[in-house]
């Protein structure tokens, strides 16, 4: 959860729900995105995991006709999920995956 810094009542009522490891795996899940530029309209799925204080993050890029798919996946600290996030996405751009998201641009 995010709350807006100056309001600290709010941000004590929430750091009783927050959990660690949740916020690893979003956070690692929404580097990637950023990284790529992705949104609700663009074919990136990521999926992180964690565990022993390690996150996996794996994710693609697909094609809208699905002919054309990059996949790249990645392990690192957990209190590290951005660099993980922009480590997948440095991947997944040298797989191919910037010819997939130029396309989609050109079609949109």
């Amino acid at each position: 959860m995010q709350v807006r810094a100056e309001d600290t009542a709010l941000a004590k009522i929430v750091s009783a729900v927050h959990d660690d490891a949740s916020a690893a795996t979003t956070g690692a899940e929404r580097a990637l995105l950023a990284a790529l530029g992705g949104g609700c309209h663009v074919p990136i799925s990521a999926y992180a995991t964690a565990g022993a204080g390690c996150l996996r993050l794996i994710a693609q890029v697909t094609s809208t006709d699905g002919r054309a798919t990059v996949r790249a996946a990645c392990s690192g600290p957990a209190a590290e999920p951005e660099a993980l996030g922009e480590r997948v996405a440095r991947q997944l751009r040298d797989g191919g995956a910037e010819a997939i998201l130029s396309a989609l641009d050109q079609s949109l």
